[in-house]
């Protein structure tokens, strides 16, 4: 075989991560641990939830195991009413999905005027949304939405304008 046509590059082997303690609870359901690598020891959690696909990773921002605990216990009844009620656990970000909104519009839609009041409107939502996922708006965030809307405009208002531009 000719060697270009191999994998130009090598894969790097993936560096261990290492841990420096670790706690199981509710027959692996919860899964604590320290990460070695850092230099403060905080917990992190993984949660498997009944009935979802895949797991929870987040930081538990402290670094008292009983602290730690709490949080992950929490974040595991949380996510439990979630997929009870048939919600999603992991979602995308809502810049993710403006940013594919808005290059579908441009691969679809013809007019230029329209799709760039699509992409500015955007970018104004990038600003309010920046670290929201998806499976976090509901009716109070678009309320505020708007609300930050209108105090962010320069009129302090929304003009049947922008309200007509921003719903077409």
């Amino acid at each position: 075989m000719d060697e270009a046509v191999q994998n130009p590059k090598p894969k790097r082997e993936r560096k261990a991560k290492a841990e420096l303690d670790s706690r199981t609870f509710k027959d692996g359901a919860i899964y604590l641990f320290r990460r070695a690598d850092y230099v403060k020891p905080t917990w992190f959690c993984r949660v498997k939830v009944p009935g979802a696909k895949g797991y929870v990773s987040c930081s538990t921002k402290t670094i008292d195991e009983h602290a730690a605990y709490k949080f992950a216990d929490d974040l595991f009844h949380k996510s439990l009413v979630k997929v009870h009620n048939g919600q999603d656990l992991n979602s995308k970000p809502v810049v993710t999905a403006l940013d594919e909104y808005v290059a579908h519009l441009a691969r679809s839609d013809s007019r230029k005027a329209n799709i760039e009041s699509k992409r500015q409107f955007s970018e104004r939502m990038k600003l309010f949304f920046k670290a929201m996922r998806l499976k976090d708006i509901n009716t109070k965030v678009i309320y505020d939405f708007l609300d930050w809307l209108r105090e962010t405009s320069r009129r302090k208002a929304l003009s049947a304008n922008s309200i007509h531009r921003y719903n077409s």
